[in-house]
């Protein structure tokens, strides 16, 4: 799914909108930036595909993430999709998408604005109900498309009928008051608020290729409906009973002319990569070009003829509603009691289906949330276990470490006791030594002197004999 903003200049020379003039955006270099994920910025052309979550991971996994949500509870200032996975504070939901014309309308202020140019804005599919329509939905079109009512000549271009992705059918009533609401928005300024719905519808149309282009406004102002929905813009079961050459007579009511050849050609093939190939490239490839070949005449003169044709319309409008009112309100009135009862049925059943719709979503939603609040939990509780374990783990290492430093410092002290116990025994043993010592000498000293002794005495008793022996 993709969309396209192009601005197609007006030639003076042949009095046409020339796509020929859309030259300055090549096609390929426009094809590989949308289908890398970004939006293509160009003086004429802005194009965008959707974005959707988890189709990124394989269409553009090494893209940019451009949800500013995700890189928040993330925590990062710039990722990648692949990064997205790795995250694990962030519960992604299958499905999240941001739409491709939701995306091309944030950027189609930075084309270049010219008083003639044509403003053509194609999607493939018209707009969702539920969002892109929706004016309470923050991700709704209706603020932005304003922005292509700044040109002069402006269109809106759709191909297919929108269905939902799982393949469920959408009332025709929801279909019809979507495109309502865009045509109220889109309507021309200055257009009093009953016409505006009427106005805006004029600048809608639907554009498909079957055996050959068909194009027709989503505007029916037929049995003096002034803000129907054609049937052909909001069903596939009926087709346009309109040729192509035919188109130029609806085109009289502000429609695109019947030059519109190939929008919608390329959506039919179903790739993005065929539908965007030759944007802006050249009138035969591109997938918009020669649209709106000679809508600059048809628009001019469209415009004037719808100008008197509406003149004559109101006149005999007024006429017939003055001759025939109390009978068309009889008509209209029980012509819209036997429509409508099936289409209140319709609208209560498919309300009852969006409510249990919104509530399988608001249970989803709030078993996410919790799920979500568990995790968080569960991770703080993880957080503060780990802490505490930390702080178990420093106490005892501390406690080792304290218990470590004191048995050093006993085995110091151990050692320092050890050591004096033994200088005390040292000093001990030499005091004894020298005291044996000391004995050792007297007891020698005291020997010599008693040998000393009895040697003198000895001496003398032999003096004493010999003496004696002499006398």
């Amino acid at each position: 799914m993709f969309s396209v903003a192009v601005r197609v200049p007006y030639n003076e020379q042949t009095n046409t909108f020339d796509m020929n003039g859309v030259t300055d955006d090549d096609g390929e270099v426009v094809r590989k930036t949308i289908l890398d994920c970004d939006v293509y910025q160009g003086d004429r052309v802005v194009a965008a595909t959707v974005l959707r979550w988890p189709n990124v991971l394989t269409q553009c996994p090494n893209a940019r993430v451009q949800w500013t949500d995700v890189l928040r509870k993330c925590r990062k200032q710039d990722m990648t999709w692949n990064d997205v996975k790795l995250c694990r504070n962030i519960n992604m939901r299958n499905g999240r998408a941001d739409h491709a014309e939701y995306r091309t309308l944030q950027h189609v202020n930075t084309l270049v604005k010219s008083e003639n140019d044509l403003m053509v804005f194609y999607i493939r599919a018209s707009p969702c109900d539920q969002r892109c329509t929706n004016q309470q939905n923050p991700l709704s079109i209706l603020t932005n498309i304003k922005e292509i009512k700044k040109w002069k000549n402006y269109v809106v271009v759709f191909s297919d009928v929108f269905r939902p992705r799982d393949g469920g059918n959408i009332p025709e009533n929801n279909l019809r008051e979507s495109l309502k609401r865009l045509g109220n928005a889109i309507a021309e300024e200055g257009t009093k608020e009953e016409d505006k719905t009427l106005n805006g519808l004029q600048h809608i149309f639907r554009c498909y290729r079957q055996q050959e282009m068909k194009c027709f406004s989503c505007d029916d102002v037929t049995d003096g409906d002034t803000d129907g929905v054609t049937d052909q813009c909001v069903s596939d079961r009926k087709q346009p009973d309109r040729k192509l050459s035919d188109v130029g007579k609806s085109q009289e009511r502000g429609e695109i002319q019947n030059q519109s050849k190939n929008v919608g050609k390329s959506p039919e093939r179903g790739e993005i990569q065929n539908q965007s190939k030759n944007v802006g490239k050249s009138p035969e490839r591109g997938e918009i070009q020669n649209q709106c070949k000679n809508v600059g005449k048809s628009q001019q003169r469209g415009k004037k003829q719808n100008q008197s044709k509406n003149v004559g319309k109101g006149q005999q409008r007024g006429k017939r509603q003055n001759q025939s009112k109390n009978v068309r309100k009889g008509q209209q009135r029980g012509k819209r009691q036997n429509q409508s009862k099936n289409v209140r049925k319709g609208q209560q059943r498919g309300k009852r289906q969006n409510q249990s719709k919104n509530v399988r979503k608001g249970q989803q939603r709030g078993k996410r949330q919790n799920q979500s609040k568990n995790v968080r939990k569960g991770q703080q509780r993880g957080k503060r276990q780990n802490q505490s374990k930390n702080v178990r783990k420093g106490q005892q290492r501390g406690k080792r470490q304290n218990q470590s430093k004191n048995v050093r410092k006993g085995q110091q002290r151990g050692k320092r006791q050890n050591q004096s116990k033994n200088v005390r025994k040292g000093q001990q043993r030499g005091k004894r030594q020298n005291q044996s010592k000391n004995v050792r000498k007297g007891q020698q000293r005291g020997k010599r002197q008693n040998q000393s002794k009895k040697k003198q005495k000895g001496n003398i008793q032999r003096g004493v004999m010999r003496e004696n022996h002499q006398n």
